[in-house]
C-alpha cells in the first residue's frame, strides 16, 4: 500500500532547494505556494522575504508585509546590490553566532536581546538571472549567491531557486542536495538530469515532480482553491489579511531609485550623513545625499 505524505520545507533547517522544469511545469506555482506557506506561519518580524523575479510572474509577492525587496526582471543592478547586501548579512550573522558560541540561529535567538529573523530568498527563472550576471563584475554576484546557498543554512538564510532544465545541470546545482525535477519534454530530458526511466512520471501534469536524490514522486500544491481562481489574486488577498511588521527586526532594503525627484520630496527622506545642501537621493535605504 502506498502512503501519501505531505512534503514541506523547514525554514529553521535552512536547506536550499532548486526546482527545474519545462515551460508551464509548475515552477512559479511552487514559489508562490512556498511563499504563501512561509508568510502564514511566520510573522513579518520573524521572516524577511526577498524575491528576484526573473520571469515577471511573481509581482503579487511584492505587496506581502514580509517582502523586504522585490527585484523585477529588468533590475539587474538591484539584483547585484541585493546579493551583495545578503552576503554582508551572511558575514555579520556568522560573526554573531561565532562570538556567542551558537551553532544555529535557533540557538542564538534563545539568548539574543535582538533575535535574528529568518531570511528567505526566492529566485524565479534562474536562467535569465544567470545570463544577466555571468559577465557582470567577473561573475561576482553569482559567486555571492553560491556562497549564500552553501553557508546560509546555519544562520537562518534559505534560498529556493526555480528555472528551466538547465538549472538542474548547472554549477549552482552542485551545491544543492535537495532538487525537484518538474515535467520535462522527453524521457531523454529526464535521463540527462539523473532521473532513470523507471522514475519518470506518467502522466506528468503541471506540478508533478521527482525529488532528487530519493526519486520520490510528488505533486506541488496550488494556493488556488479552484481551477478558475488566479494564484496572484490569492496572494493579494493574503497580503491584505496579514498583520504588518512591529518593527522589532530591521529589514535589509534595496530601494529603487526614482526616475525623477524634486527637492521637496527629497527633504522628506532621511539623510545618510551630515548633509547641509541635499542635491539628490540615493543609497540602498533611499535617502538624501549632497554636501
Amino acid at each position: 500500500r502506498q502512503t501519501q505524505l505531505l512534503a514541506s520545507v523547514h525554514l529553521a533547517a535552512g536547506e536550499p532547494l532548486i526546482a527545474g522544469g519545462g515551460p508551464g511545469s509548475g515552477r512559479t506555482t511552487l514559489l508562490r505556494t512556498l511563499a504563501a506557506a512561509a508568510v502564514t506561519t511566520h510573522s513579518a518580524d520573524e521572516l524577511h522575504l526577498y524575491v528576484i523575479d526573473g520571469g515577471g510572474h511573481l509581482t503579487a509577492l511584492e505587496a506581502l508585509p514580509h517582502t523586504a525587496a522585490f527585484i523585477s526582471p529588468d533590475e539587474t543592478d538591484r539584483a547585484t546590490r541585493l546579493l551583495a547586501r545578503l552576503t554582508d548579512e551572511l558575514t555579520t550573522r556568522t560573526r554573531l553566532l561565532t562570538d556567542s558560541q551558537a551553532a544555529t540561529i535557533a540557538e542564538y535567538n534563545t539568548t539574543a536581546k535582538s533575535p535574528l529573523p529568518n531570511i528567505l530568498l526566492l529566485i524565479d527563472s534562474y536562467e535569465a538571472l544567470s545570463a544577466a550576471l555571468t559577465n557582470f563584475d567577473g561573475g561576482r554576484p553569482l559567486e555571492q549567491l553560491t556562497r549564500i546557498i552553501r553557508q546560509g543554512r546555519s544562520v537562518g538564510m534559505s534560498v529556493i531557486v526555480a528555472g528551466d532544465k538547465t538549472l538542474l545541470g548547472s554549477r549552482l546545482a552542485t551545491n544543492v542536495t535537495q532538487r525537484l525535477v518538474l515535467p520535462l519534454s522527453t524521457v531523454v530530458d529526464y535521463q540527462t538530469v539523473n532521473v532513470p526511466l523507471k522514475a519518470v512520471p506518467n502522466p506528468a501534469p503541471p506540478g508533478r515532480a521527482v525529488h532528487l536524490p530519493t526519486l520520490g514522486e510528488t505533486q506541488i500544491a496550488s494556493i488556488a482553491a479552484t481551477v478558475n481562481q488566479r494564484q496572484d489574486d490569492v496572494i493579494r488577498e493574503l497580503s491584505l489579511s496579514l498583520p504588518h511588521r512591529k518593527g522589532t527586526s530591521a529589514m535589509l532594503r534595496v530601494d529603487r531609485l526614482p526616475d525623477g525627484c524634486n527637492i521637496t520630496d527629497a527633504l522628506k527622506l532621511a539623510t545618510h550623513a551630515d548633509v547641509t545642501w541635499p542635491v539628490a537621493v540615493g543609497g540602498d535605504d533611499l535617502g538624501r545625499v549632497g554636501f
